[in-house]
């Protein structure tokens, strides 16, 4: 949140200093996105949704919120005059954050019961079907083309799973990162970049967004059990350098200043962020706790990706851009307060 408000601070709402235009900034802003949808998909174990026992009820209560999202949406869309955003309107509201979810109670170690394997899986099931279904409801020129491009990128890291699987279970892949632990080599991190930059190369191919190759790539390495060095190596180059300057350009990039002056964007703002909030907390009716409720409706990823999309395609303008993060953004704060409700308990 600091990140996009220090670019909304230099960036068209504020200071106007950073130009989100400029081909060095739009390079490292773009594998920024990667990045940033490789760590989040790191962030979710797809083994474990198959193999909890609450995998079933999770699913149930996904679907709930879906439905649910996709009426808020069309009522958004036609109070705010936004008709033709509405399916992803649906997405966003129906979104969750696994990356800022999972590490909110990462430190708590009392929490085994039914209820928390529910909320966590239902979680990681609502981020891993938004960030799949965004490119397809983004209003782009060839939804066909999208299709395929999407259903290649998929094939590839698909087939990037098998291969690190087969090495993971020949023991080639042990070895590699013995040997590159003891040479100080960061094989793992080396090989992860030419895979991802790989991915990018066929996502562009086929003019599909890359967030798809950071995100299956993210979802190959972590169905196969990331190793510990790994995540840290990523998480040091993501949010040491990389994420910092994805988040800064899109908060450059939004016009938050006209949100303020347009009431109809205002209220889009509101109505995405509450709307987000009551649509996660049908839940509760089946036995979930408001507490998890209420934080399951954190967004970031998606909505970030919702935008920098639209503001690529150029199917938004950055003011809509920016009520669209200031939804998120209130999303975040009512997460905020419950996650801090846990210490109390």
């Amino acid at each position: 949140v600091g990140e996009i408000l220090a670019g909304v601070l230099f960036g068209r709402s504020g200071f106007k200093i950073i130009d989100v235009t400029a081909p060095n900034l739009n390079l490292l802003g773009q594998l920024g996105f990667a990045l940033v949808m490789m760590v989040t998909a790191s962030h979710i174990d797809v083994r474990r949704i198959f193999a909890a026992k609450t995998a079933g009820k999770a699913g149930v209560n996904f679907v709930l919120i879906l439905a649910a999202a996709v009426l808020a949406a069309v009522g958004i869309g036609f109070a705010t005059g936004q008709s033709q955003n509405i399916p992803m309107f649906a997405v966003v509201l129906a979104s969750s954050s696994a990356a800022v979810v999972l590490p909110s109670f990462s430190a708590e170690k009392g929490f085994k019961s039914p209820a928390f394997s529910t909320f966590i899986v239902q979680v990681t099931i609502a981020d891993l079907i938004a960030i799949v279904a965004l490119p397809l409801v983004s209003r782009s020129a060839n939804t066909g083309a999208v299709a395929i491009g999407a259903g290649v990128v998929t094939a590839a890291s698909v087939a990037i799973y098998v291969l690190l699987r087969w090495a993971q279970g020949n023991g080639d892949w042990k070895h590699m990162r013995q040997f590159s632990a003891q040479h100080g080599f960061g094989l793992e991190l080396r090989l992860s970049f030419i895979l991802l930059l790989g991915l990018i190369w066929v996502a562009q191919s086929f003019a599909v967004t890359i967030m798809l190759a950071g995100f299956g790539l993210g979802l190959a390495i972590a169905a196969n059990g990331i190793p510990h060095r790994l995540a840290k190596q990523l998480f040091a180059v993501s949010e040491g350098f990389f994420s910092p300057v994805f988040f800064v350009l899109l908060g450059a990039g939004i016009n938050v200043t006209a949100v303020f002056q347009q009431p109809a964007l205002l209220l889009l703002a509101l109505l995405l962020g509450l709307g987000a909030i009551t649509v996660h907390l049908l839940p509760v009716l089946r036995g979930l706790p408001v507490r998890f409720a209420v934080v399951s409706s954190a967004q970031l990823g998606v909505p970030a990706a919702a935008v920098s999309i639209g503001l690529t395609n150029r199917t938004i303008t950055d003011a809509q851009a920016g009520a669209i993060m200031l939804g998120a953004l209130i999303t975040l704060a009512a997460t905020a307060v419950a996650a801090a409700a846990k210490s109390k308990n």
